[in-house]
């Protein structure tokens, strides 16, 4: 047995009857286009590639596993425009549910991400002429940023979860524009 493990996987050995415990982000991405309504996240998983979600069926974890979920990140595209980040982030809720009943809810502005890209911008917002540039940023590069919850959400073995975004009233963007929602925690499962 290979004690050396890699990226997401356990820290212990598969030793049938013993429980295994990996930390790990379960993630979805969705088109978020500004419209009154929710956009459902971890509804659907087919067409998708591994950069868009890492689940195999829609809102269930592989058989066997339970999930605690510690915090949850909400994460636009980079390059979507200030502006509409600003409308998304200040009129928009994200909603959590655990068997279709909601245990979370809360404005999106507060799952910050951990996560930012730094450069150079134009000071008008169109493309770097010389002379012009000035530094920017989208988001803060600090993992400790992500808010996490006091005690964590479980999701046990068998049960359907989801996450929306709620706009009460729809919000004018100049681009619809892609938004990732994740779930950090753990997985837990026992070995057999």
């Amino acid at each position: 047995m290979n004690p050396m493990q890699g990226v997401g996987q356990s820290a212990t050995f598969s030793v049938p009857g013993v429980r295994r415990v990996i930390y790990y982000d379960i993630y979805d991405e969705e088109q978020y286009t500004g419209t009154s309504g929710t956009v459902k996240y971890y509804t659907s998983v087919a067409g998708k590639g591994a950069h868009q979600t890492n689940l195999n069926q829609p809102g269930m974890l592989p058989f066997r596993e339970e999930f605690d979920c510690i915090a949850i990140s909400v994460i636009p595209y980079f390059g979507t425009p200030v502006a509409d980040l600003n409308l998304f982030y200040n009129g928009v809720a994200l909603e959590f549910e655990i068997n279709t009943k909601p245990v979370l809810k809360a404005p999106v502005c507060i799952f910050t991400t951990g996560c930012g890209l730094e450069g150079l911008s134009g000071f008008t917002g169109t493309a770097v002429a010389a002379g012009e540039a000035a530094q920017a940023h989208n988001g803060e590069a600090d993992p400790g940023k992500i808010l996490t919850f006091p005690e964590p959400y479980h999701i046990g073995k068998g049960e359907q979860f989801g996450l929306k975004l709620i706009t009460d009233t729809a919000i004018t963007l100049s681009a619809s524009f892609y938004c990732k929602v994740v779930m950090h925690g753990v997985i837990r499962s026992l070995v057999q």
